[in-house]
């Protein structure tokens, strides 16, 4: 009986070490996942002022995306924007009617002045009629 004791009680002890391995085993994974999760999630916020080219004056109505997300902001009548920017972004796209789209890579640089040139090939086939648009004819 005493035998039989002694064996149940070094059983016990066995699975004891084993529940305590796995519970520490599956603590550090946890922790690895909660990490790795955060520093992938990581965003920087970008600040800057976006001009017209020709005339230095500020666009406002810009709109600034990152890019291949649908994350993005437009600029305020100074022509300003701030936009959270996830780490892993490369570029940030600045685009508005008139103006050539722009694509700038991010990198580790937080603060933009990006000057926008007029696209005199769109402008030229717009023509506003009251309150609506048609192409002109050629």
């Amino acid at each position: 009986m005493i035998e039989k004791i002694s064996l149940l009680h070094k059983k016990t002890k066995c699975y004891m070490k084993r529940s305590i391995l796995f519970k520490n085993f599956l603590s550090l994974f946890l922790l690895f996942v909660t990490c790795c999760s955060l520093a992938y999630s990581q965003e920087i916020t970008v600040t800057g002022r976006v001009t017209d080219k020709e005339t230095g004056l500020p666009l406002e109505q810009v709109s600034v995306a990152v890019k291949g997300t649908s994350k993005g902001t437009y600029t305020n009548i100074k022509g300003e924007f701030s936009l959270q920017v996830p780490t892993t972004a490369d570029f940030i796209v600045f685009s508005h009617v008139g103006k050539l789209r722009q694509e700038i890579k991010v990198g580790s640089q937080k603060e933009f002045s990006v000057s926008l040139e007029t696209d005199n090939n769109t402008l030229e086939d717009v023509v506003l009629v009251g309150y609506g648009t048609q192409k002109r004819a050629h």
